[in-house]
């Protein structure tokens, strides 16, 4: 898990928002927060500041590392949180 923090984020296709990030984890953004919340109850988790760049969050390309799950079920669980969440394109490494 880490946090991304631009000067601004581009939301929905129509506002652009100021002080807040993005919580992801693994390919997935799990929340969108203030930076006073991140700040508050995140402060153990690495933090990528951009602090001149807009960041426009998409959910076309993911990528999922297989040796990263423990069995077939989550596997499962988390394309199909990939694919509900928009995914188009996703790529899977897998040593096997």
């Amino acid at each position: 898990m880490f946090i991304v923090s631009p000067k601004w984020i581009y939301l929905n296709n129509a506002r652009l928002e100021i002080d807040k990030s993005l919580l992801i984890d693994g390919p997935i953004i799990t929340e969108i927060l203030k930076n006073e919340t991140i700040e508050k109850n995140y402060k153990g988790i690495p933090r990528i500041e951009y602090p001149n760049h807009i960041l426009m969050p998409t959910f076309t390309e993911s990528y999922l590392n297989l040796n990263n799950c423990l069995n077939k079920i989550e596997v499962e669980t988390k394309m199909k949180s990939l694919l509900s969440n928009g995914v188009t394109r996703l790529c899977i490494n897998s040593k096997n």
